[in-house]
C-alpha cells in the first residue's frame, strides 16, 4: 500500500541474455513480471506469486567478477504516478469503487469486486498524477487499497470489529496453528492520533470528527486536523475523520511475528498471536508490514510480520461531534443494516 520497486539480477556469465530479441522476446520495457518465491519442501515446490511489477528498464552489469543482467521494475503505484489524463476526467454521483476502477484501468490494473457504498462527485485534472488523485479519492471512505497478484488491486475496510482469520502459536510442536520463531514478541504502543477533525467545503463550512475515547482516557487527545475542500457535507467530513482514525489505529504496533512464510497473507489481514508461556496476553492485530528474507548459502527462510492495533470496539455514534450527521445529509439508501 506504499510505493515500492523490485530489482532482479540474472546470471549472464554464459551470455544467456545477450540477445533478447531472439532468445527472450518477452523481456521488454513495460512487460509484466510475476515472480514466484519459495522453495522445495520434501521434493514438492512450495511457491506463491509476489505482487506484479513491470519492467521499467534493464542493464548489463559486471560486479565482483560476475556478468549480470539487471531488470529494474516498478510497482502499481509508480505506474499510476507516471500517468495523467489527456483531458479532464469527471464523475457525477458515482460510487467510489467505480471511480477507482476506472482510474486503475488506465494503466491496465483491475480492482477487486465489491462496492464501497459511498457516492461522490470527483474531477481529475490533466495536471495531476493518477496516484495522487486516487489517494485523495480513497481518503473519503473506510476502504484502503493494496496490491494483490496478477495486477489486481485489493481493498479492505479497516473495521475494528473484524475477527482474526489466522492464528500463530508459540508451540514448536506444530499443531493446528502456524508455529512462531525466535524474535516474535507481544507489544503495546500508543497511537499517533486518537482524534481526527476534518473541515471541508469550498469555504470550510462543513466539519466532522471521530475519536477513540478509550485511547483518549489512556494517553490523552492526540489531534489530527485535515482540510479537504472537495467534501460537500458534514457527513462526508465525519466519514473521512473515521477512516483516518482507523488507519492510524492500524499503524500502532501490537506485535512482531517471525515464522516460516505464510504465502497467502496480505496487507491489512487480521491475525492472532497466541499468549507466550513466559508472560503476556493473546494479541489480535492487523497486518501493517510484511518482510520476507531468504539467504543464499545459509538456512535463512523467514517472514517478518508487523501487526498494528485494533480498536476494542467500533467507533460509536457518541464519538462523532454533536450534530455532525443529520438526516438530510444522507443519500437515500446510504445507510442499511450492514452499516448499523
Amino acid at each position: 500500500h506504499e510505493p515500492g520497486s523490485l530489482t532482479i539480477w540474472l546470471d549472464n556469465r554464459g551470455d544467456e541474455f545477450d540477445d533478447l530479441t531472439n532468445d527472450y522476446p518477452d523481456i521488454t520495457r513495460g512487460a509484466a513480471i510475476d515472480l514466484r518465491r519459495g522453495m522445495s519442501v520434501g521434493g514438492v515446490d512450495t511457491t506463491e506469486k509476489l505482487p506484479r511489477t513491470w519492467i521499467e528498464g534493464y542493464a548489463y552489469r559486471y560486479i565482483d567478477g560476475a556478468a549480470l543482467f539487471e531488470l529494474q521494475c516498478i510497482d502499481w503505484l509508480e505506474r499510476l504516478a507516471k500517468f495523467r489524463y489527456a483531458s479532464e476526467a469527471a464523475w457525477s454521483a458515482a460510487d467510489v469503487s467505480t471511480i477507482a476502477s476506472s482510474v486503475l484501468g488506465q494503466v491496465n490494473l483491475t480492482l477487486a469486486a465489491g462496492s464501497f457504498g459511498f457516492s461522490t462527485d470527483f474531477v481529475i485534472s490533466p495536471r495531476r498524477n493518477a496516484d495522487q488523485a486516487l489517494t485523495d479519492l480513497l481518503r473519503r471512505v473506510d476502504e484502503y487499497l493494496y496490491t494483490g497478484v496478477d495486477g489486481e488491486i485489493q481493498h479492505k475496510e479497516l473495521d475494528p470489529s473484524e475477527a482474526a482469520s489466522y492464528t500463530y502459536d508459540w508451540s514448536a510442536g506444530g499443531g493446528a496453528n502456524h508455529p512462531l520463531m525466535r524474535g516474535s514478541e507481544v507489544a503495546a504502543t500508543s497511537p499517533r492520533y486518537t482524534k481526527g477533525v476534518v473541515n471541508g467545503g469550498p469555504d470550510l463550512e462543513y466539519t466532522g470528527s471521530a475519536q477513540d475515547s478509550d485511547e483518549i482516557t489512556l494517553v490523552g487527545t492526540r489531534l489530527r486536523t485535515i482540510t479537504d475542500r472537495d467534501l460537500s457535507s458534514n457527513a462526508q467530513c465525519a466519514e473521512r475523520a473515521r477512516a483516518e482514525l482507523r488507519f492510524w489505529l492500524a499503524q500502532t504496533i501490537t506485535g512482531t511475528i517471525y515464522s516460516r512464510p505464510h504465502f497467502t497473507l496480505r496487507m491489512f489481514d487480521v491475525v492472532q498471536l497466541s499468549a507466550p508461556a513466559w508472560g503476556g496476553p493473546t494479541v489480535t492485530g492487523r497486518v501493517r508490514r510484511i518482510t520476507e528474507e531468504y539467504g543464499r548459502g545459509r538456512s535463512l527462510w523467514q517472514q517478518q510480520v508487523e501487526i498494528g492495533g485494533l480498536a476494542d470496539r467500533r467507533i460509536q455514534s457518541s464519538d462523532l461531534s454533536d450534530g455532525a450527521v443529520t438526516s438530510y445529509q444522507l443519500d437515500e439508501g446510504a445507510v442499511g443494516t450492514l452499516e448499523i
